[in-house]
């Protein structure tokens, strides 16, 4: 905490901690800690949280509470354009997505990309997934080989290395670099560094 601190006094510091209801309690207690500190050091915490996790861990003090609605009609539609990019979507397609998504930025995402993977730009309303779970487990069937590493690398956790996949999942490296390059092309699984070393 206290380099984090001490880099404050030098300028203001921002720090942005995403879904900060899954953080562990040595996390949370540093978080209230520099809460605490809130007017004299010059940091800005940014969080995000589920609602129902302000019931669970109230900030006790020098905090201000945003809650975000879900996305109008009009910023969906938006938000869909933005991910299909330069693909065009037939409008029954995004009306389909719009209404399964409900506003929640992720299912927005998530479905738009199940629709592109599938090359369903002109997919008809049946055919497009009805679930985020539906939209994510059609994405991870497209993928083939790259599928099962992507289920290995749940199973390990939300980080896992390379050499730790490769010895639970010992297939040729060529063939794992090839199904990783595959879940992270697909934005299923993000890489940091090089394989081995990744």
């Amino acid at each position: 905490m206290g380099w984090m601190l001490g880099a404050a006094r030098v300028q203001p510091l921002v720090i942005a901690l995403e879904d900060l209801h899954w953080a562990d309690a040595s996390t949370l207690e540093l978080v209230q800690l520099l809460v605490e500190q809130g007017p004299t050091a010059h940091l800005l915490l940014l969080c995000t949280t589920r609602p129902e996790f302000h019931r669970q861990w109230p900030l006790r003090a020098h905090h201000t509470r945003i809650n975000l609605n879900r996305l109008s009609a009009r910023d969906v539609r938006e938000m869909i354009a933005q991910v299909a990019a330069h693909h065009t979507l037939a409008g029954e397609t995004v009306d389909t997505v719009s209404e399964r998504a409900d506003g929640v930025p992720l299912f927005v995402e998530e479905l738009t990309r199940a629709v592109l993977e599938s090359g369903g730009e002109k997919l008809a309303g049946r055919e497009i997934p009805v679930t985020l779970h539906d939209s994510l487990m059609a994405r991870l069937d497209r993928l083939g080989s790259a599928k099962e590493v992507i289920q290995i690398g749940a199973v390990i956790g939300s980080e896992f290395t390379y050499e730790l996949l490769h010895a639970v999942h010992p297939v040729d490296a060529e063939e794992l670099q090839s199904a990783l390059r595959s879940a992270t092309d697909a934005e299923l699984v993000y890489v940091r560094g090089i394989a081995p070393e990744a």
